[in-house]
């Protein structure tokens, strides 16, 4: 079954643009076409394709799914030098269930500019191909200082990075009910500066084991990591 991300209203669900081109220029399908559809923000229904209209595309809805929760954890990463790895992280974090991604420019990143509107496409893209009906909010670009200073006394902090002082596991660091905020460094790691001034911020060095981890592959392990100890609580 097609599932389609859309706004609704009343009992009807109106496609975007591109869903609309999508539903019915490539896929084709007819009026009457059973899908689900959802709205980014935990809910979806099962839906009926009324015919096109124009450009437009609407869905008549059936019967509603059951409600996904927002998923707790969040993360805040430094965009890597090769963009395909920062597109591949959105994809993966969105699959396993994260409630945001805020992109931030650190002392050592080497990428300095994103198009932050394809990173919004490809977590709906992997929300629809896994059935997800949250959609992570894409935030950013903003520098490291302006995330802490937005962060730190909204959520518990969690940083990762290569240092030797003693880390936590993030299992260890959070606590059973929080919405923990995991930092993630660029290639090159955060600097010692601003692991002081995330700590005096009152982030949790955490560790993600024993090995040295490219940035994508930290940020989609701290989110399967975590993903698994709430599922074990």
């Amino acid at each position: 079954m097609h599932w389609f991300y859309s706004s609704i209203s009343d009992s009807k669900a109106l496609l975007s643009d591109e869903e609309a081109h999508h539903a019915t220029k490539v896929l084709r399908l007819a009026a009457g076409t059973e899908v689900c559809v959802f709205d980014g923000n935990g809910n979806g229904w099962k839906a009926i394709l009324d015919p096109p209209f124009g450009k437009q595309r609407t869905a008549s809805l059936v019967r509603k799914l059951e409600v996904e929760e927002k998923p707790a954890l969040s993360l805040a990463v430094a965009p890597t030098k090769n963009i395909d790895r920062t597109e591949w992280l959105v994809e993966k974090a969105t699959e396993i269930g994260v409630g945001r991604i805020i992109i931030f420019f650190s002392e050592n990143s080497e990428r300095k500019k994103i198009r932050m509107d394809r990173l919004q496409k490809i977590a709906i893209a992997a929300a629809k191909q896994s059935q997800r009906l949250h959609i992570p909010d894409i935030e950013g670009p903003l520098s490291y200082n302006e995330m802490l200073k937005a962060e730190a006394k909204a959520h518990p902090l969690c940083i990762a990075w290569c240092g030797d002082s003693e880390r936590l596991a993030i299992s260890e660091a959070v606590k059973k009910g929080e919405k923990p905020l995991v930092l993630i460094g660029p290639e090159g790691d955060f600097s010692p500066n601003e692991v002081a001034l995330a700590i005096a911020n009152g982030a949790i060095p955490v560790h993600l084991g024993a090995a040295r981890l490219r940035t994508e592959t930290a940020a989609v392990l701290s989110v399967a990591a975590y993903a698994l100890h709430k599922s074990l609580q």
